[in-house]
């Protein structure tokens, strides 16, 4: 799921939003549309891609482009169109994706309220990808021992799922262990969230994290390490 979506060519959101925009309303969408797009909405968590909606694929995957284009107010307006073609767990799926949006944009009470239905399902994946979230937006408040506890334990506890982010909370969590300490040991965990980027082909996260990294480096005053990660940054960037 996760990994199909850095082999791609970015999805040109703002065209898809055009070409919906200009659609006569009792025009239907060409039946290969869903298909097309499928990819670009797999982070948000869908299972079963051949039984959505055009509608529900269109909108998911703007709003998973917006979003990861620093655009979370947009995206989490698509992400809204969305659930009303949704049902089931899918629904679900597309409040965590708002939740993540609501936090991006400061509001950390409504993402929370937002996440109580996901973290209370019966689906293991969907409990789990919520518990991580929520323990993702306390990390963006600022609180990271508390965001930190909360990312640990949906990632580790008996039961927990695996889900399309999950080598993204992972990182996350390492990431945040090296900001309040053990910074040897979380580089480890670090590298090796970065490794599974690297080997599903995750161009966009694996820069992502290079990036953290080096800011966690230069704050250190690790001056040989930061310049290794600038190089290898600058490597990754040539590459096709």
């Amino acid at each position: 799921m996760a990994n199909h979506r850095a082999t791609l060519r970015p999805l040109n959101a703002n065209y898809w939003l055009r070409v919906d925009e200009q659609r006569p309303e009792a025009t239907a969408w060409p039946a290969h549309t869903a298909a097309s797009l499928a990819a670009f909405c797999m982070p948000v968590g869908f299972e079963r891609s051949e039984q959505l909606s055009t509608e529900q694929v269109l909108y998911s995957s703007i709003g998973a482009t917006l979003y990861h284009n620093s655009q979370p107010e947009l995206g989490l307006v698509n992400f809204k169109k969305a659930e009303g073609f949704a049902s089931g767990d899918d629904v679900m799926w597309l409040r965590i994706a708002q939740s993540e949006c609501l936090a991006a944009l400061g509001q950390d009470e409504a993402a929370a309220t937002l996440l109580a239905g996901p973290a209370s399902s019966k689906n293991p994946s969907v409990a789990s990808a919520a518990a991580a979230s929520l323990g993702i937006a306390k990390l963006k408040s600022g609180a990271y021992e508390q965001g930190a506890a909360m990312l640990h334990k949906a990632l580790h506890q008996p039961g927990s799922a695996d889900w399309p982010t999950r080598d993204e909370a992972e990182a996350d969590l390492a990431l945040t262990q090296l900001i309040i300490g053990d910074t040897d040991l979380r580089l480890k965990a670090l590298h090796a969230a970065q490794e599974k980027f690297r080997l599903r082909g995750d161009k966009a996260s694996l820069l992502q994290s290079l990036e953290n990294e080096l800011q966690i480096l230069r704050h250190e005053g690790r001056t040989e390490k930061a310049t290794g990660i600038e190089q290898r940054i600058r490597e990754i960037e040539r590459l096709p």
